[in-house]
Formats: C-alpha cells, sequence, structure tokens
C-alpha cells in the first residue's frame, strides 16, 4: 500500500492505552519522533503516557550526533525538518581566538559568553554593545563619549581594534559558523524499544492488552524509563548511505520479535524485544520524508 499525505493515522479498535493499560482518552501519538518528522501516528496513547514519552524519550533523538549529522546530509531534501531539528540545538562558532558555543534561536545561531584567561570576555556583539556600553557610565564617560564609542565600534571592520576609553579598547571580531556541536548525548536508547513495541501493537491489535509477564516487563520497562533492563538487546548498525526516509521492519521471531529501525536511511539500529515473540509474517513501513509518500501494509495485518 502506497499513500501520500502529512499524517498516516492508523485506525485503533481499542480503548485503553496500550502503556498503561487505563481506559482513558486517548491522543494521537507519533511512532517516530514528530520532531524528526515522523508521520506515522496512531491514537493508542493517553495524554500522560504520551507526554512521558515525548519528554523522556523521544526529545533525546534530535541532539545525537548521528541523527543530526545524517538529517544535515539531506538538508537540501527536507529544509523544514531539519530546521526543527536545529532549533534549540548546540553549534559551535569559530573566532581567531577561540572556538565558541551557540544555540540555534528562531532560525538564528545566537553565540554565548565566553570567557579568556586573561580576564577579557568574548560576547555575542547585541550583548557586547550593551557591556562596552555599561562599563563606559560605570567609567564616569558622558553620553556623548559614549554614543562617539559605540558608533566607532559598530562601524569597525572584523580584526580591528576600537579605542572605547583612555584606558581601555574592544576588539571585533569575525565570527564564522563551524557547524554542529556534536558532543552531545547519544539518543535514548528507550526511543527504539517505543518504536518497537508501539509497532508491534499496530501488528497485532488489542492482543497488545495480554497480562502476559512478557508483555507487562516491556510495558514496565517503558513507563519507568528502565534503560539497563535485559527485556531487550539494541544493536547499533552501519547502513551505506544517508537518505529521506524513516523506516522499520518486523524482521520475525529469532527466536524473539527482531525489528530494524532507520532514521535518515543511515542511522540504523536492531532492537531485540526478548521472551516476546509476534506471530506476525516479516512486514515493513517506509515514510518518505520528501515526497510524503507512505509504504507500508498494515492494514493487512494478522493479529497474534
Amino acid at each position: 500500500m502506497s499513500t501520500k499525505s502529512e499524517i498516516e493515522e492508523i485506525p485503533w479498535p481499542g480503548n485503553l492505552c496500550i502503556t498503561c493499560l487505563e481506559e482513558r482518552k486517548l491522543s494521537l501519538e507519533h511512532i517516530f519522533p514528530d520532531a524528526l518528522g515522523g508521520a506515522l501516528t496512531c491514537r493508542f496513547l493517553c495524554e500522560d503516557c504520551n507526554s512521558l514519552f515525548g519528554h523522556s524519550i523521544d526529545a533525546s533523538a534530535k541532539s545525537d550526533p548521528s541523527i543530526r549529522s545524517a538529517a544535515r546530509a539531506v538538508a537540501k531534501n527536507v529544509p523544514k525538518i531539519v530546521a526543527d531539528i536545529d532549533e534549540g540545538q548546540r553549534f559551535l562558532i569559530h573566532t581567531e581566538v577561540a572556538m565558541l558555543h551557540g544555540k540555534q534561536r528562531g532560525g538564528e545561531i545566537q553565540g554565548t559568553w565566553h570567557h579568556m584567561p586573561d580576564g577579557s570576555a568574548i560576547a555575542p556583539e547585541d550583548q557586547a554593545i550593551e557591556s562596552l556600553r555599561g562599563r563606559m557610565r560605570a567609567e564616569g564617560l558622558r553620553p556623548e563619549e559614549i554614543a562617539a564609542s559605540i558608533a566607532r565600534y559598530t562601524a569597525a571592520e572584523p580584526g580591528e581594534v576600537v579605542n572605547m576609553s583612555p584606558t581601555w579598547a574592544a576588539k571585533k571580531l569575525a565570527a564564522y559558523l563551524a557547524g554542529p556541536d556534536l558532543r552531545a548525548p547519544e539518543v535514548d536508547p528507550l526511543l527504539f524499544v517505543k518504536i518497537a513495541y508501539e509497532f508491534t501493537a499496530l501488528l497485532v491489535g488489542q492482543a497488545i492488552y495480554a497480562l502476559s509477564p512478557q508483555l507487562e516487563e516491556l510495558r514496565a520497562v517503558l513507563k519507568e524509563t528502565r534503560r539497563d533492563s535485559d527485556a531487550f538487546k539494541l544493536e547499533k548498525l552501519t547502513a551505506k548511505d544517508v537518505a529521506p526516509f524513516h523506516g522499520i521492519a518486523f524482521e520475525g521471531n529469532k527466536p524473539h520479535a527482531v525489528f530494524q529501525i532507520r532514521l535518515f536511511g543511515k542511522p540504523a539500529y536492531r532492537v531485540h524485544l526478548r521472551r516476546i515473540a509476534v506471530q506476525h509474517k516479516p512486514i515493513a513501513y517506509t515514510h518518505d520524508l520528501e515526497t510524503g509518500e507512505h509504504w507500508h501494509n498494515l492494514d493487512d495485518s494478522e493479529a497474534a
């Protein structure tokens, strides 16, 4: 089956949350994080569980170095998705004297203060001007002297030293965007457990509500964010190329349920849900982030 839409919502036959098993109002859940452009959805989580996953698990995907690198490699294909990922993330800014840190806010990279060993400081230009103005006021300079010094600084070329008062000067530095700061923590491994569990629910329907010890254990892992549980195993794979798509495949039971998950084509992960077998033929879902097309045959799913 191939469809083209911004959101692919799979109908849900139950009225209980698939994680807490409470009968509550069910909300729209993105199986792949909305922040990464995920569009496969289903209304099978209550608002509390949905919020828990969004803040404690899904949010980590935006800052993961491999995911950010893959996304930026296909930025020309999916510019809005990449802009959404970059928002609030850390970047590096190069100057002649130091490498600075910055964050993207409102689509612009905003630098932060950097204090040098000699007692001087580097600041974004708007903040630097306010700091310079405050220092000159503290020294007792007259308003017209302050205005003249600020005008000279504003008109200065990068690299130029400007005398701000009789006793000190400021240097206007050239700054260049060096790229994303890729020293952030890696994505939360529970993201892939969550994706695999929710995809399992799409495959087996209301059988996901079973009170078997195996499913109860997996639900507890997600609700309690237990990252050290032996209920799952995560393998990080190496795919060949980046590409503007997300995908998940149920590879079968070997002997337990095994899923392969790919984000932007290249960051790839294999999830083993230990002690769980899904009675379903191997099946795959792919979302082309550039065209909006979805490929799957989830409507032909077989219940466990």
